[in-house]
């Protein structure tokens, strides 16, 4: 799995009379490609005439960073997916 982004952090700081102002930016860009794996379960199920129904689910990981240094590069946590769907045909 491939990703990449940029990580941005605003900060605010008061002004002259207390109210709250845009102060630095924070930018950090990160990628990261790290295996993971997808697996899935699904039926066919017949129904009246061309009717059919299809039900799956799937599940999806990923591992996290193991390069992670503090302050350098950022953490990349292990993503976990659940999904589920339904097609149906006539």
């Amino acid at each position: 799995m491939h990703s990449r982004g940029d990580w941005v952090q605003t900060y605010l700081v008061p002004s002259a009379n207390g109210a709250p102002v845009v102060g630095s930016v924070d930018r950090r860009t990160w990628r990261v490609t790290t295996p993971g794996f997808e697996t899935g379960l699904g039926i066919d199920v017949r129904g009246k005439g061309r009717m059919w129904w299809r039900p799956d689910v799937r599940f999806s990981a990923t591992t996290g960073d193991s390069g992670y240094t503090p302050g350098v590069t950022t953490l990349e946590t292990p993503i976990l997916a659940v999904r589920a769907g339904l097609t149906v045909l006539w």
